[in-house]
């Protein structure tokens, strides 16, 4: 039997521990379930009623303002975690990718608790994403906040004694990015990709709206703006008009003022408006529903340094719903995605590309079929319970104290 063992969990996301379709949800759920979990979220962050009946939940007090509540939260889990590390009432740290670490780095240092950096993404990633948006959403002070964040994460990762990041093998782009530019040992680092809870995300039986109406319905989830490659399939669809008669594109996800504008400005450019909408934000069991209802579901990422080694849930999720599925031909979709066996690949910002691959689709039946028929079976292998086990394993190696954690 495992010996239970105290941690303690950082995320300043408020949402991300309401969602079970996540990694980070996925991962510590297993956690709380083999060890004493305290959680520190947002003094709003939504928890999941079966995780928190896992876990000690623990809030800053609350405070006016986005950016005070912000600094409250850090503010808030450093002092937590110095007290009560020095008391030894914890025997590990869990950050991510963000700030957190940077308290991960400090608990580490001062308590000399165990740390365990969970890095999805690059940490750079954040300063090149702050170049991409207007000035008017540049919080005051953000670039030089940013800069610090990543000065300390290249100087003190190396020092983590487990981390986590994405990939299937030890040379993929993040693990290589945690050797190369971050310094941690390959000891102290374990890939792994993202998963989809097959229980949960499964063909209901119900016939998509190509069965029942002869519509041809493109469904995208996730952040909606240019960056995720939206500006080809716009341009795709206004190119098929008299090719597929009947297509119509479905968006759902968050979208920021300005990425409205953009979509708006573009679909009267194009002539699409009638074939486009956008539903905003959804839960996710109804952004499972559309899916399913979809005839072809996308992910049209850019070749961007983060996106790259991305193994998107959403594709993982379409495949394991049985749907047709185009991906950008990248490191990661490669991965996922056989062409013509379980989905085709296109490449990135190249609207003649995916509109070729959308015809096919359209016009070959035997070819949808069989990429339908695969799907699901493709995904097997990134069931949540089995990617967690491997993470756990790794955890109870850590507290084993053994050399290789």
């Amino acid at each position: 039997m495992v010996a239970k063992h105290r941690v303690l969990v950082l995320s300043p996301s408020a949402e991300v521990f309401g969602l079970p379709n996540t990694g980070a949800y996925r991962r510590i759920r297993g956690l709380a379930l083999r060890h004493t979990v305290t959680l520190i979220v947002p003094h709003k962050g939504v928890v999941a009623d079966d995780l928190r009946n896992l876990l000690v939940v623990k809030r800053p007090p609350a405070v006016p303002g986005r950016q005070s509540g912000i600094l409250a939260y850090y503010l808030f889990a450093l002092f937590h975690g110095l007290w009560n590390g020095f008391k030894g009432n914890y025997d590990a740290v869990y950050s991510y990718q963000e700030l957190s670490s940077v308290i991960g780095i400090a608990l580490k240092a001062g308590p000399r608790m165990r740390w365990i950096a969970d890095i999805l993404d690059d940490p750079g990633m954040y300063l090149e994403n702050l170049k991409q948006r207007p000035r008017s959403r540049r919080a005051s002070g953000t670039r030089a906040i940013l800069l610090l964040h990543e000065r300390a994460m290249k100087g003190g990762l190396r020092f983590a004694d487990l981390v986590l990041t994405i990939g299937t093998r030890p040379d993929d782009v993040l693990p290589r990015l945690m050797e190369e530019a971050y310094k941690v040992h390959p000891d102290r680092l374990l890939a792994i990709p993202n998963g989809v809870e097959l229980d949960l995300v499964r063909p209901s039986g119900s016939p998509s709206r190509l069965a029942e109406t002869q519509l041809f319905e493109i469904f995208y989830v996730g952040h909606v703006s240019p960056i995720r490659g939206l500006g080809a399939l716009l341009e795709a669809v206004s190119k098929l008009h008299a090719d597929i008669p009947t297509i119509k594109v479905t968006l759902a996800g968050a979208a920021w003022p300005d990425d409205k504008e953009w979509l708006t400005s573009n679909l009267v450019r194009l002539g699409i408006e009638e074939r486009v909408e956008y539903v905003g934000p959804v839960e996710h069991r109804h952004a499972l529903e559309l899916m399913e209802r979809a005839s072809v579901c996308v992910c049209l990422f850019q070749r961007r340094r983060e996106e790259e080694a991305s193994y998107p849930i959403k594709v993982l999720e379409y495949l394991a719903l049985g749907k047709a599925t185009i991906c950008t031909n990248l490191l990661g979709m490669r991965r996922l995605i056989t062409p013509e066996v379980n989905g085709l690949l296109v490449e990135p910002d190249d609207p003649d590309d995916l509109a070729q691959a959308l015809s096919r689709l359209y016009h070959d039946e035997e070819l949808r079929r069989r990429i339908q028929a695969n799907a699901r079976a493709s995904v097997e292998r990134f069931d949540w319970p089995a990617i967690v086990e491997r993470v756990l394993e790794r955890v109870d190696c850590l507290f084993a104290g053994e050399g290789k954690v």
